[in-house]
């Protein structure tokens, strides 16, 4: 509970920093927190936001923006806290910290920087750079499990980026994989239904027939 009145202030802050520069602007927060399980978890207060005691906290305002004539709504990291409730320059695990992250919308991540714990390296992620071998986009929980996969298994900054790839093509294989099989049920689905439709045109005929 003493992690409440620490995200309520945080919070303040940051929504008073952006409506400085708009003072109509709706903001809103936005919490991504990282169980002990390494699950991630999005909340839209600050209350449901340390229900399981998270390890961390991505703390996160989400606002609208206009563009071709609609209204779009993004997502901005403003800190990431601790279960101590401390602001830290990063989360992570035993090799890499994550210290940015950028969204393009609401989830979706547009670029992440991941620091070594020696602050010797560090590799940035970018959906823009890497789009046109995998349009594959990651959420900030697949993001994590990238991270958590990632830790253990690389220790140079070319061993992330080949990692990231195989990552992307990973989880774009299954998201192609998943779409496959979701049409071939459809298929078989509507199959099933013509087969419904002609046996009942037949009864129909039989019975004008007098059969």
């Amino acid at each position: 509970m003493h992690r409440l009145p620490i995200l309520q202030s945080l919070f303040d802050a940051a929504y008073a920093d952006k409506r400085s520069a708009n003072p109509t602007i709706t903001v809103s927060p936005v919490y991504f927190t990282i169980l002990p399980n390494n699950t991630v978890r999005e909340s839209k207060n600050n209350v449901m936001s340390i229900t399981g005691n998270p390890d961390y906290h991505v703390c996160c305002i989400k606002y609208p923006y206009p563009s071709y004539g609609k209204t779009f709504y993004t997502t901005e990291l403003f800190c990431f806290l601790n279960r101590a409730g401390d602001i830290i320059e990063g989360i992570g695990l035993k090799n890499w910290l994550l210290i940015d992250i950028n969204f393009r919308d609401e989830n979706i991540v547009s670029t992440a920087t991941f620091q070594h714990i020696e602050k010797s390296l560090l590799y940035k992620y970018s959906y823009v750079e890497l789009q046109f071998k995998s349009r594959y986009a990651l959420t900030l929980a697949e993001l994590w499990e990238m991270l958590t996969e990632m830790d253990s298994a690389c220790s140079t900054v070319k061993e992330m980026e080949i990692y990231t790839f195989y990552f992307l093509q990973k989880k774009e294989k299954q998201a192609l994989e998943f779409t496959v099989d979701t049409f071939k049920i459809r298929l078989a689905k509507e199959e099933n239904l013509i087969h419904q439709h002609q046996d009942l045109l037949a009864k129909i005929k039989s019975l004008a027939n007098g059969v």
